[in-house]
């Protein structure tokens, strides 16, 4: 309880200060023509402001050039109406700095907005800030063209190279996120509007006490890793009444990647995400791939995910460690998804299952909660696969309703109950059940648009039972049953099938009289 008074009384004294101290760029010489530069104009007033114990730097309108905006603690950058903030595509404009990027912890081009080891800080208004990033998504393509001949390095190129030797990160070339704060406390973003972004928009790292509320962010579909909001090893986070269409993931929870995400050992946690809308982007929320220092404690509700790859997603790779755990989904409207509705991946950028052992690289993903959600055009409505290693643990899923072209496919999960759910699979695959133990399907109807397609295709299955599944579909087989089957019961169309342990390639003529395909 102290804790969260003296979060409250910090705020308090922040916000006073704020209205007692107010800094107008332009009574300081910024130019809003989008021409002139302004880079020092903002450093001097921030500087000033800093001294005088913190405050406001207005923004009035106008179109205002700059390179990276470093705030100090007990600072409120705010974007009056038809204020904007022009990212300058002059590469030395943005001062190479220690950050993490892409989940690894080097040296890199500094954010437009940035800030490091600061308390109180905000980015208000209801201006626009953009970051020109064509001219950093033109340079990111020279680096990643398949193999021909890379560009010549700039200079802040080769001192990234050089300082990058300290690091496990020997990438000469990174692009500036657009707001960026590091090991900050109490921030607040709220009512802007961001658009291209070199790379991720909105990056807190190692952060505590975050609110994100009421932002628009917009990045074209073809820019490169234009993630939306990205909380990575961050806790107390908020984010809620946003819109985003990126060209990447919406919102993407990260905690750094393999063996430098496992040294720093930073999670993020304690995550609300309510109230959005999701455009377009790969994923609508997202949890990994960087997830090595663990992922816990996230909610995210009422939310719509329209036009997105993916829904809900989870990626974590062989090669991450630690867990992700306790992540709600709640109160979520799907349409037009391109892949999959639910994806849990644990084979991203993996081409084999084959089990390896486990040790402090293999990833786990348990505890997972979705209920109340619908969508329609659903390519694919699941595709949750674990590793042998390391199965999917617990998962529930409950008043599910896709309607879409494709079942999908659920692999080594242990402990899954889906209940009260239904699936329109207008696909000519049957939902495809492998190596899952203690698992119920309860109330769960799957309606196939050809009825020669099984509801269920199960293999090696151990200790499962399916409870008035299918109810109103009349395919010519319901099943479609191979390999090892352990303790499975069935109750279909009045028929209660019990089976202990079978070898079904053995017991053809059984099934058949069951009216259920074996191998």
């Amino acid at each position: 309880m102290k804790r969260y008074i003296l979060i409250l009384t910090s705020l308090l004294i922040f916000s006073q200060s704020s209205f007692c101290n107010n800094y107008n760029i332009r009574d300081y010489g910024a130019i809003g023509d989008g021409k002139a530069s302004n880079t020092e104009i903002f450093k001097k007033v921030i500087g000033i402001a800093a001294q005088e114990g913190g405050g406001t730097i207005y923004v009035p309108a106008g179109k205002f050039l700059t390179g990276t905006i470093e705030l100090k603690s007990n600072i409120i950058l705010y974007l009056e109406v038809g204020a904007v903030i022009i990212g300058s595509r002059n590469f030395d404009d943005y001062p190479i700095v220690l950050l993490r990027y892409q989940g690894e912890e080097c040296f890199g081009h500094a954010p437009l907005i940035y800030g490091r080891d600061l308390g109180n800080i905000a980015v208000q208004g209801k201006g626009t800030i953009n970051g020109q990033g064509e001219v950093w998504w033109n340079r990111f393509k020279l680096f990643t063209n398949g193999g021909k001949e890379k560009p010549i390095l700039n200079d802040g190129e080769k001192l990234t190279l050089e300082l990058n030797k300290k690091t496990n990160n020997n990438n000469p070339f990174t692009r500036p996120c657009l707001i960026e704060f590091i090991n900050c406390k109490n921030i607040e973003l709220s009512g802007l509007t961001l658009i291209n972004s070199p790379v991720w928009t909105v990056h807190p790292v190692y952060c505590e006490n975050v609110n994100i509320t009421g932002i628009t962010i917009i990045n074209p579909p073809e820019a490169p890793n234009t993630d939306g909001i990205n909380p990575d090893s961050s806790k107390d986070v908020r984010i809620s009444n946003c819109y985003i269409s990126t060209g990447d993931d919406c919102v993407t929870i990260k905690s750094g990647l393999n063996e430098d995400g496992r040294r720093v050992g930073k999670p993020s946690e304690n995550i609300a995400i309510t109230n959005c809308i999701m455009m377009r982007g790969h994923g609508g929320v997202v949890l990994g791939s960087e997830m090595s220092g663990g992922i816990r404690n996230v909610v995210v509700s009422n939310c719509v995910f329209n036009g997105t790859d993916r829904g809900i997603r989870f990626k974590a790779p062989r090669g991450r460690g630690n867990v992700i755990e306790n992540i709600s989904f709640n109160n979520i409207i799907m349409h037009d998804i391109l892949k999959a509705g639910i994806e849990i991946d644990m084979l991203y950028f993996d081409s084999t299952n084959k089990p390896i052992p486990f040790d402090i690289t293999t990833p786990t993903i348990k505890n997972v909660f979705i209920s109340n959600v619908s969508g329609e055009n659903i390519v694919e409505a699941l595709s949750i696969i674990g590793i042998p290693e390391s199965p999917v643990l617990n998962v529930r899923i409950s008043n599910l309703n896709f309607m879409g072209n494709g079942a999908g496919k659920i692999e080594n999960v242990k402990g899954l109950l889906i209940k009260d759910s239904y699936i329109q699979n207008a696909g000519n695959k049957p939902l495809e059940v492998s190596h899952v133990a203690s698992a119920m399907f309860n109330n769960f109807e799957i309606e196939n648009k050809h009825i020669e397609i099984p509801l269920l295709l199960l293999s090696d299955i151990e200790r499962f039972s399916f409870y008035k599944i299918g109810i109103d579909t009349k395919p010519l087989i319901p099943f479609h049953l191979q390999g090892m089957i352990k303790d499975l019961e069935i109750t279909y169309a009045g028929k209660n099938m019990l089976f202990k342990e079978f070898n079904f390639e053995k017991v053809a003529k059984l099934n058949r009289e069951l009216n259920l395909l074996t191998d």
